[in-house]
């Protein structure tokens, strides 16, 4: 591998002069375009086209062939010839796993949510000719069989979300449409500073997707990942460290938990001071979090940075993600010499934005979009004195809910999808993506990354 891997923009201009780029299925694309700088580079007009083609195609086979949109009469009366556009996302009706109260009238269903009917059958998302949709993809990649062998030869692979808002549900995506997300991530951490044989630690489990995706994001980059499984194997052997880090593990409270906390802190820093790791994958809560989860206290990234910072003296970087990075944060570790950035993803979709290295934003929360296979709209719903409803997205500098849309539909299929998140709309991407209400993020990958 070389650091060519990700292209620079000629494989995905090659492939879009080859034919009609208005019109493209996004299931016949190799997945390592997603990884091309290109995408961040073109005219934005000319992407906006080219995403719109990509959502008219996904549109024309999810109001056919998945039962959240064909049994919906919301969705069988779009005119796909009106869809020329990503910005068209907004003439098209929002989809949210709970009902919005206020929404809706005698005559019109408002939002109403999906969550229920996922939890009793997670399909009803999903194409009804998935094997055809996955041969589709295969035909794109003649080296699929070795991308395969990465998934343990599971073509559907499934990811329970972090049911903070609610009982989690499942989400279900093509072994192609997940490896697709991860050169797109690739690409949002190339941005981010990560560079080719770096060392990086993840605090992510490979059993959820974002712990997965960066593995496979690091494989892309050619860099030295050590996983968190890697990781506490490890120090469970060690003989100074050994006995905590498995009581820590099997401790049924938090009060059995605490006794150990400190030793398995103590473990981390010795690990990562032992391996020279540059670069760490891990989770910061605000306070309001940290306040009522002494899980997340304990193991949160700052709690074990600040009490050895000299510890980190090999790390460049700090990727921190689940929440908005707290300031307090991002200060601390700047003046200390370490480099900050996060990316927003989630289990749905991966990965909407980034914070680019270059940028020298002091706002490590100002993310720019990275438009490619996700994409996200910051709108208000309206439904009065509309023929139907429509998002009304916000100008620029204001704040709105974010609607997310995977343009694939590999799987899961998410279109104006109301994740629960607000942001603030920029000219470049978005700034302040938070989940205001969310309280308890277990089952999350966020909350994942704070235990072991």
């Amino acid at each position: 591998m070389n650091k060519s891997r990700l292209d620079s923009g000629e494989e995905l201009n090659d492939f879009l002069s080859s034919r009609d780029q208005f019109d493209i299925n996004p299931l016949k694309m190799p997945v390592s375009l997603a990884g091309s700088s290109a995408w961040d580079e073109m005219d934005i007009d000319k992407r906006n086209r080219i995403l719109g083609g990509m959502l008219r195609n996904t549109l024309r086979r999810s109001i056919k062939k998945v039962p959240l949109y064909s049994q919906s009469p919301l969705w069988a009366n779009i005119n796909l010839e009106d869809i020329v556009d990503i910005r068209d996302l907004s003439e098209l009706p929002p989809i949210s796993k709970d009902s919005v109260p206020g929404t809706g009238s005698p005559e019109r269903p408002g939002i109403r949510g999906f969550r229920e009917r996922v939890i009793e059958n997670p399909d009803v998302l999903i194409p009804e000719n998935i094997n055809e949709v996955i041969e589709m993809q295969e035909s794109a990649n003649p080296d699929n069989k070795q991308i395969l062998d990465k998934y343990c030869g599971r073509k559907i692979l499934e990811f329970g979300s972090g049911g903070s808002q609610g009982k989690s549900t499942i989400t279900k995506l093509s072994y192609l449409t997940v490896e697709t997300e991860s050169w797109a991530l690739a690409r949002a951490l190339q941005k981010n500073g990560f560079r080719q044989g770096m060392s990086v630690s993840c605090f992510y489990n490979d059993t959820h997707k974002g712990g997965l995706q960066l593995e496979r994001a690091a494989d892309i980059l050619d860099m030295k990942f050590h996983s968190k499984r890697k990781i506490f194997t490890e120090l469970a052997k060690d003989s100074t460290f050994g006995s905590a880090v498995i009581n820590f593990q099997q401790a049924q409270s938090d009060e059995q938990r605490k006794k150990y906390e400190a030793d398995v802190r103590e473990a981390i820093r010795y690990y990562i001071k032992s391996n020279g790791i540059e670069i760490i994958e891990s989770v910061q809560p605000p306070k309001e979090f940290l306040h009522n989860n002494a899980k997340g206290n304990a193991l949160a990234f700052m709690t074990i940075y600040e009490e050895d910072p000299a510890a980190f003296r090999s790390v460049k970087h700090a990727f921190l993600t689940g929440f908005s990075v707290p300031k307090e944060t991002y200060n601390v570790l700047r003046d200390d010499g370490i480099a900050v950035s996060t990316t927003w993803g989630s289990t749905e979709a991966m990965a909407l934005a980034t914070y680019p290295e270059k940028a020298g934003w002091s706002d490590v929360n100002r993310l720019i979009a990275t438009p490619f296979p996700t994409v996200g709209v910051v709108a208000w719903y309206q439904e009065r004195d509309c023929a139907k409803p429509i998002l009304k997205e916000v100008d620029i500098g204001l704040e709105g809910v974010l609607y997310v849309t995977g343009l694939l539909g590999g799987g899961s299929t998410y279109i104006n999808y109301r994740i629960g998140d607000r942001a603030t709309k920029t000219d470049i991407g978005f700034e302040g993506i938070n989940r205001s209400m969310r309280i308890d993020i277990g089952g999350s990958c966020a909350a994942d990354a704070l235990g072991i």
